[in-house]
């Protein structure tokens, strides 16, 4: 039945998701007001992520939506509501870095071993349900950068550390997409332009922060 396989899919993203928070409150040395605030930080920016994705299946569909506004609902978000979703997002974090004083880093470093927990619960969840060769690669990818940021989340600086997890991240995704001709984020099939531009920005990034110090 359709709906109880979107519920399951739902479940198991929401389930993986809290035990990624948990790992993140488990492995986080700051104290607990601090761990409270990036959490309530990055939930923030994760609901607005969510919303923009429903928004952006609302352009995409525009016209669907004009003719039966409820009609949007039934169709499922694809990599599309993704990239015009990520345009979104970083939009509003640039917005707040200059207007709000938003700390990049900080939202970053709790980004990293939030994804990297939810990544390895739910593909290991999702390797236990379906199995095959779609869910192993990714499974494998996430285990190894999981171990790497436990390894060296108390030797390296949290930004070069996460840093380093973003890269790899993309350019394995870069490879499967070359080996299989196909990469999987979480259900989304995502062109590799998509990792490239991560790749590019994180370079930059770290190549300003370097000439400003």
């Amino acid at each position: 039945m359709p709906s109880t396989t979107i519920l399951l899919k739902i479940g198991i993203l929401v389930v993986s998701f809290i035990i990624g928070i948990g790992f993140f409150y488990v492995t986080n040395q700051a104290d607990k007001q601090t761990k409270k605030q990036q959490i309530d930080k990055f939930l923030s920016y994760t609901i607005n992520f969510i919303l923009f994705i429903w928004a952006a299946k609302i352009i995409v569909h525009i016209s669907i939506f004009i003719e039966d506004p409820f009609a949007v609902l039934a169709y499922p978000s694809d990599s599309k509501s993704v990239y015009i979703a990520s345009v979104f997002i970083v939009a509003q974090i640039i917005y707040h870095k200059y207007r709000k004083d938003l700390q990049v880093n900080e939202l970053v470093t709790t980004l990293i071993p939030v994804f990297l927990a939810t990544s390895f619960l739910y593909e290991f969840l999702q390797l236990i349900k379906v199995g095959g060769n779609h869910t192993l690669p990714n499974f494998l990818v996430v285990t190894v950068l999981l171990l790497l940021y436990i390894g060296l989340q108390d030797k390296w600086l949290h930004e070069r550390l996460a840093s380093l997890i973003v890269v790899l991240y993309s350019v394995a995704h870069i490879v499967f997409n070359i080996v299989f001709g196909y990469t999987v984020v979480y259900e989304y099939m995502l062109h590799p332009l998509y990792f490239i531009i991560i790749i590019i920005g994180t370079l930059v990034l770290l190549l300003k922060k370097r000439i400003t110090n």
